[in-house]
């Protein structure tokens, strides 16, 4: 099969996805090193569902970087049994619906960064495990991507207080990497003192 490379995903919603393989994001390619280099940030990822994951991997990915991106989950953040191997995660929020923080044994944001050096960026742990404060997630109803919309998409604002507000991190200052001029809405990014983490930027009321 043709190499999948040199990809951008970004300001999506996923609401409860996943269903079949349990995750919220699924990764799959059958031969190691044929999907690598996709970067991968601002999104919001909610799944509710029972035992609903974030993640569903399969196979390494080298390349693939998560940054800015809510992950709300019910149960797991990675697919039991699978493991990261070359991806890297950085400035990203994690909230666990039915329980704390637990991946490959390790029980804290900080234990994973400091033992993998995931969540870690100048010397820092840059990851947050915090409830993100949504303002409604799970009620988003729409299936025609035409009627996207402030309205539609309301449940997942931020609320005023939410610790996501102003703690993203700059892509173009650390990474080289445009973060484009507006969020899923279409609003202009950043509006406060910093990028916002997730699909939508906080606007205040």
């Amino acid at each position: 099969a043709k190499t999948w490379e040199n990809n951008i995903v970004r300001y999506n919603i996923s609401q409860n996805d996943g269903q079949t393989h349990d995750g919220s994001l699924g990764i799959w390619k059958g031969e190691k090193g044929m999907m690598r280099n996709c970067e991968i940030y601002n999104n919001t990822f909610y799944n509710s569902n029972p035992e609903g994951n974030s993640v569903w991997l399969y196979n390494s990915h080298p390349g693939f970087n998560f940054r800015n991106n809510i992950f709300v989950y019910n149960g797991r953040f990675l697919y039991e049994g699978h493991h990261f191997e070359h991806e890297v995660f950085q400035g990203n929020v994690y909230w666990n619906l039915s329980g704390g923080f637990e991946l490959d044994g390790y029980k804290s944001i900080e234990e994973w960064a400091k033992a993998t050096g995931n969540e870690m960026v100048g010397g820092f742990v840059a990851g947050i495990y915090a409830d993100p404060l949504l303002r409604a997630p799970g009620t988003a109803t729409i299936t025609d991507p035409t009627k996207i919309s402030s309205e539609t998409l309301s449940g997942y604002r931020l609320q005023p207080g939410s610790p996501l507000i102003d703690k993203g991190l700059d892509m173009k200052a650390l990474f080289g990497i445009n973060q484009g001029a507006s969020d899923i809405l279409g609003t202009e990014i950043p509006r406060g003192k910093g990028y916002d983490i997730g699909a939508v930027e906080y606007i205040e009321e």
